[in-house]
């Protein structure tokens, strides 16, 4: 029995550690989908957030535009949104601390400043090609750098047409300084608000999130792995005491079983004896009232001897050697035997 507990036990703790292991390791690659999933909506995120400043400033002043606040003309022409907000995502993209670059672009720009690059003119054919997209996302990983391109469409509105529509309805103004961008359909993208965001930001951001999601689930189930080598080994502790109680109680069952058989040779043998001499007696007894007294007395040594045997037959039970026999009787016979054996008391 000891050496397959311990066997169990050791396959126990093993299964334990391998188990544990292995859910450490899933864990961990878990982790890495969710930090490199939370990279692309972080960046996402932050992405929108930037287009739609820029999409209010584009929104506002073409609204002055509309509404005559801001007259068109040669002097206003700055004033117009791609104009205008060529200074905004210049300075935007020059100041801040993330290297974050933002831009409105376009595959025809009048101005080399406002062109559109390779990753850009991607976006813009992904967008003519499908026409019910607004955004477009991705991930860039050149020699130079990686960042998370972003793309949203800005789709010709009648109110462009005022100066990208036939270059002849085009205020004179502008035909004498642009000769091209004209010739605009409603709902064709020509150019696109463009977020280009740098891994590296990202990476800061999220990477400290992903190491301290890490640490705690690692500390959490070494815990757990902790906790559970504990059962197990108060468990094979409270094993090993059942075992020696149980050891004790077997050699305490033992003693008895043998201390039983040991009494009831020894009272047997003087019981024979005296078994003995009372058949001699009764042989040589002419007097029928004391032949009675013998017959009394041997009935009732007869009836200790069965008792000691019933005593050997508790010990032959405690180690599984009984065997019962059938055995015929007379019912009258054993009868009169027990009122013999009151039968003295009863004339008191």
């Amino acid at each position: 029995m000891k050496p397959c507990k311990k066997l169990s036990s050791s396959l126990l703790y093993i299964v334990l550690s391998v188990l544990v292991f292995a859910i450490v390791i899933i864990q961990a690659y878990h982790s890495y989908k969710q930090f490199i999933d939370e990279q692309d909506k972080f960046a996402l995120t932050e992405s929108k957030i930037l287009s739609d400043f820029m999409l209010i400033h584009r929104k506002y002043y073409q609204g002055l535009f509309l509404d005559k606040t801001i007259p068109l003309n040669k002097d206003t022409l700055k004033a117009l949104p791609a104009f205008s907000a060529y200074g905004i995502s210049k300075n935007f993209s020059n100041l801040n601390h993330y290297n974050i670059k933002i831009q409105t672009v376009s595959d025809r720009a009048r101005s080399k400043r406002n062109q559109a690059d390779e990753q850009e003119l991607k976006a813009i054919e992904y967008f003519q090609k499908n026409r019910d997209k607004k955004e477009y996302f991705t991930y860039i990983n050149d020699q130079n750098r990686s960042y998370y391109q972003y793309g949203y469409a800005l789709r010709i509105r009648s109110v462009c047409l005022k100066c990208h529509g036939k270059k002849e309805d085009a205020p004179r103004f502008i035909r004498k300084s642009y000769k091209d961008a004209y010739d605009y359909k409603i709902g064709d993208v020509r150019g696109i608000i463009s977020v280009k965001i740098p891994q590296k930001h990202i990476y800061s951001y999220t990477y400290d999130r992903f190491v301290d999601n890490l640490i705690f689930n690692i500390l959490t189930f070494f815990i757990i792995y902790l906790v559970a080598i504990y059962i197990v080994f108060k468990r094979d502790k409270y094993i090993k005491l059942i075992e020696q109680k149980a050891q004790k109680l077997q050699k305490a069952s033992k003693a008895k079983s043998e201390f039983l058989a040991n009494m009831s040779h020894e009272i047997r043998t003087p019981l024979n004896a005296i078994l003995g001499f009372i058949n001699i007696l009764k042989e040589k007894e002419a007097d029928k009232e004391k032949l009675e007294y013998l017959n009394i007395i041997d009935e009732s040594s007869k009836g200790l001897l069965n008792i000691i045997e019933d005593i050997l037959d508790f010990s032959k039970i405690e180690s599984g050697k009984l065997q019962i026999d059938k055995i015929n009787f007379d019912p009258q016979k054993e009868f009169e035997v027990i009122t013999h054996l009151f039968q003295a008391k009863c004339s008191q």
